[in-house]
């Protein structure tokens, strides 16, 4: 089990849930040209008739270890889940908030143990940073939700 194994997870469970859009990602991406950005990041397929920025992206940001005993160590693969939608002033919190909560929702049968059968124990996830950006040039609401996925033990 590794740190690869636990975002593959997390990006397969999160590309099936409801609304997310088609932009999921299981790596952190970016680009400096507009037309790229845009192939990336803009959401067209869930209303064609107003696409929008639209994307999630899922990377490791931390892997602390523990010692446990007798030979036995454990790491804890802190999973974000960083996720970017259009603002669009008196229309799009609501459908954020929605969203979080539906992700948040999905990963909540697998927070107690056996994440896929892999892993000894994982989330329940948590949100944080929901707030306004501009990412590339698009005023966005953001929002970070952290999954923790355990590996226990490990010889």
């Amino acid at each position: 089990m590794s740190a690869a194994t636990a975002i593959a997870a997390v990006y397969n469970l999160l590309k099936t849930v409801a609304g997310v859009g088609p932009n999921v990602y299981g790596q952190i991406r970016f680009s400096n040209d507009d037309a790229e950005f845009k192939a990336l990041f803009t959401d067209a397929a869930t209303n064609p008739a107003a696409p929008v920025v639209h994307t999630w992206m899922v990377s490791r940001e931390a892997t602390p270890a523990k010692d446990e005993a007798m030979q036995a160590m454990s790491r804890t693969h802190t999973i974000v889940m960083t996720g970017y939608r259009a603002f669009k002033d008196n229309v799009s919190e609501p459908l954020w908030q929605a969203e979080i909560e539906e992700i948040c929702a999905a990963f909540l049968p697998y927070s107690v143990r056996h994440f896929n059968n892999m892993f000894d124990w994982s989330g329940p996830p948590q949100v944080e940073g929901v707030k306004l950006v501009f990412f590339g040039s698009v005023l966005c609401h953001t929002a970070r939700i952290i999954h923790p996925v355990k590996e226990f033990p490990l010889n």
